[in-house]
This record gives C-alpha cells, structure tokens and sequence, in this order.
C-alpha cells in the first residue's frame, strides 16, 4: 500500500489508560517523503516545527513535530514521523482517525 505524505493516523500516548486519563495527549504519526526532509529549509519539516493537523471534518487545530525517524522506507522513500498535538484541540481527535498535517508559513 502507498502512503500519503499528508495523512497520518491520530494514536494516543500509550495504551487504554492514557486514552481514559489523559485525552488532551495525543499525538499523530505520519509518513513524509524524503524530499521534504532534504529541502526542510523549504518545506519547514524539522523537529520543533508548527504544524496543522487537519480533520476530515474541516476542523483543525496546532501541533508541533516532535520526531522524525532515522530510517527510510527505501522502495516508496517515505520516513515515519511524529507530531504531538496541541492540548487545546487533542481531545476532539479520535483514537485512529486518520487527518492531514500541513506545515506553516515560517514565522506562523
């Protein structure tokens, strides 16, 4: 299966009992193509960056990435990455829901 660079899946920081305790913390792993990294300058994609994740609903709400992993899937060029949500709009994400993460202007 071929991912999207743009759509991640929303999982909750650890298991049932941090989906039960603490549903401000979420965070939403997402597949970014290699490119994006080389040229982060460009695309912004860098550990620390704003980012906007965006539900299917058209709601949105701010997240920061907080890791970019250190392998590639070398057929499809893509590398897992993970941006945690802001605590404002965590609750509202439901656990697997998958949505679209875009970057911000610089100086957003």
């Amino acid at each position: 299966a071929d991912f999207d660079a743009d759509v991640g899946e929303c999982v909750a920081d650890g298991a049932t009992v941090a989906r039960l305790h603490a549903p401000d913390r979420k965070a939403v792993e997402v597949f970014v193509p290699v490119d994006d990294l080389v040229d982060a300058d460009t695309k912004g994609l860098a550990v620390g960056a704003r980012v906007t994740v965006v539900r299917f609903n058209g709601t949105s709400c701010g997240a920061t990435m907080a890791q970019i992993g250190a392998e590639a899937d070398v057929e499809r060029q893509y590398v897992k990455s993970k941006v945690v949500v802001d605590r404002d709009g965590a609750s509202d994400l439901f656990r697997n829901e998958a949505v679209r993460v875009e970057t911000l202007p610089e100086g957003a």
